[in-house]
């Protein structure tokens, strides 16, 4: 019998593929912004917000779902946000909250769908780019070929396009046929095979605002439909306190908790649980750990459990010359030891049957094309910083990990 892997992806899974890094995201809903806003005063609403919380031309450490989450409060502040508490939450002037309230007002929905938009015509044209097609079968083929050799695979991601979709068509995401979603299909099935997309994808699809039940997600496997997710046009859910949730088929921004409080969304989170809990081995593609509703879940890794886990990572790091141990300033450095539960002190590597016990720089290991790893009480973690196409042409490196 295969053992089981679970295969964990974020947004650096899919650059390779043509879509957007999230610094790229920003840039686009800058645009998006810039063409919506109908304020002679404000050009560039995006950028204009971003310099009032604090950010400048450096966007090495941000990311586009904390503004949108800044629309979110400010949205469901007070109307004239002329109180104290509206002014002293966002730094902002009564006068410029009259201008962002006339300016802004519903602006997150309308860059939400343009994003969406933007990730739908992306999944129907990579296949017509013979270098992305080429890169997208080199991955398949690591997956199916070579991962699946011995394990039999779920996937989770975070992403909202349809590269998972192309590899594991039959994987069991809870639509049936008629593309309805129905939770005894991901709860009963025992088999391993399930296809968790977490924040949404591009397939989801509500139906018209007009008709019964306008806000049900349902599965639309054609790209080239009419797709009338339009949260924009949608009346919003409101929570106990008052706080507005937009209607999507895609969960953004920083208030994932609560956005994910419905169908299939709350029925994937309960299952990841249960997931992480069963895998013999999780690999990581591309994952910022930036998530923390996701990162209390796989922090589960380091409780006992029937087998002892085993955890690949895969990301690219630019050519750091400092090992992760003297680089604690990283943000990722950070959040990968504490959500995996390892100690960069602890991390070591082998060069052909040679174990080196001192700390490395990633710009070292990417030449030697090799891994770090650390061995801990319930699973062993290893790390590949030479990015996803590396890792497929460097399958048995990985593989070894695992």
């Amino acid at each position: 019998m295969k053992k089981k892997l679970l295969l964990v992806t974020g947004a650096g899974a899919s650059i390779d593929f043509g879509f957007p890094s999230v610094a790229k995201i920003d840039g686009l809903l800058t645009k998006y912004a810039a063409s919506t806003c109908n304020c002679p005063c404000l050009s560039d609403p995006y950028t204009y917000l971003k310099s009032c919380i604090g950010y400048k031309h450096d966007n090495t450490s941000f990311n586009y779902e904390e503004l949108l989450y800044l629309m979110e409060r400010i949205e469901n502040s007070q109307t004239e946000c002329n109180d104290d508490v509206s002014r002293k939450l966002f730094l902002l002037s009564p006068s410029f909250c009259r201008v962002f309230l006339n300016s802004y007002r519903n602006l997150r929905s309308i860059l939400i769908d343009k994003l969406l938009d933007y990730m739908r015509t992306r999944s129907q044209a990579w296949r017509n780019d013979p270098q992305l097609f080429n890169k997208f079968q080199k991955f398949q083929h690591f997956l199916l070929y070579s991962i699946q050799k011995d394990y039999d695979i779920s996937f989770v991601t975070t992403n909202y396009d349809n590269i998972l979709t192309e590899i594991f068509p039959k994987h069991n995401t809870g639509f049936d046929k008629h593309g309805v979603f129905q939770r005894a299909r991901l709860y009963n099935d025992p088999k391993w095979n399930k296809g968790v997309y977490l924040h949404g994808s591009v397939h989801f699809n509500m139906r018209d605002p007009s008709g019964v039940n306008p806000h049900t997600i349902f599965w639309e496997k054609n790209l080239a439909s009419n797709f009338n997710q339009n949260s924009f046009g949608r009346s919003k859910v409101y929570t106990p306190e008052g706080n507005q949730i937009l209607s999507s088929t895609i969960i953004a921004g920083l208030d994932k908790t609560k956005q994910l409080l419905k169908e299939p969304f709350l029925q994937y989170y309960t299952l990841l649980d249960r997931l992480v809990f069963e895998a013999d081995a999780i690999l990581f593609i591309g994952y910022g750990f930036n998530d923390i509703h996701l990162n209390n879940v796989f922090s589960a890794l380091t409780v006992k459990s029937k087998h002892k886990k085993k955890v690949v990572v895969i990301d690219f790091k630019n050519n750091e010359i400092n090992p992760m141990e003297y680089a604690q300033n990283n943000k990722w450095n950070r959040a990968v030891q504490y959500t995996l539960s390892f100690d960069a002190a602890n991390l070591r590597h082998k060069k052909g049957k040679t174990k080196y016990e001192i700390a490395t720089s990633p710009e070292k290991l990417k030449k030697l094309k090799i891994l770090e790893y650390a061995k801990g009480t319930h699973h062993n973690v290893a790390l590949w910083y030479d990015g996803l196409m590396s890792a497929c042409e460097h399958a048995d490196r990985i593989i070894k990990h695992l």
